[in-house]
């Protein structure tokens, strides 16, 4: 009929019977019927690609039962011109098949290889969102170690103030008193000019009142 290799679908017109006769097991009497389905059974025959490989190595197999559907002057020329025809036609059919195949097979490597690529970048991503959660705790131990320093410099410069401190803490006193010294010094000056000026005062009224004794 032409549905396993379309080519044979050219013959149906010129059949002497139609093939439908083969699946009906009281036609298996006739010639032809029969020795059709007996060469397909003996030789295990039951899809395009075994047929085809049984051509690979005998490529006139089966071609004396299917010119024995067809008038006898149409035999030659079926058997000359469209046998070779026919059987190149399941080859490509077959290797077609093949192709279809492997590309199925394929591309369901290729979609198994992409689910996988994709868990381990959602693997890799949940590893780097993991990293990132715990990256806050370092940073936050970092600060605190960046606080601790802080706090230990400023310590340490506290410290070397009050050594400082304690160096020149005798000379700042003596600084302290002599200053105080001079503030003093300054508060007294007016009232010793006032007391020696009237002192003189004092003397040159008291010269003055008493008689000299020489006069």
């Amino acid at each position: 009929e032409g549905r396993v290799v379309p080519g044979f679908a050219e013959l149906r017109p010129v059949l002497l019977s139609p093939p439908s006769v083969v699946m009906r097991p009281e036609m298996r009497g006739v010639a032809r019927v029969g020795e059709l389905v007996s060469a397909l059974a003996g030789n295990r025959v039951s899809s395009l690609r075994s047929l085809v490989s049984l051509w690979s190595w005998q490529p006139r197999f089966l071609l004396p039962e299917v010119a024995a559907w067809l008038p006898r002057a149409r035999q030659d020329f079926f058997a000359t011109h469209m046998w070779p025809a026919l059987v190149t036609e399941a080859k490509e059919l077959v290797q077609a098949q093949q192709q279809q195949l492997l590309q199925h097979r394929q591309r369901r490597q290729l979609k198994q290889q992409t689910k996988q690529l994709q868990g381990q970048g959602e693997q890799e991503k949940q590893g780097r969102q993991q990293g990132g959660d715990e990256a806050p705790a370092g940073s936050k131990q970092s600060a605190s170690g960046d606080q601790t320093k802080q706090q230990q410099g400023q310590g340490e410069q506290m410290l070397g103030q009050g050594k400082q401190l304690h160096r020149d803490g005798p000379q700042q006193q003596q600084q302290q008193q002599q200053a105080t010294s001079d503030v003093k010094l300054q508060q007294e000056a007016p009232h010793a000019r006032k007391k020696r000026k009237k002192s003189k005062e004092t003397g040159r009224l008291v010269g003055g009142g008493q008689p000299s004794s020489h006069s």
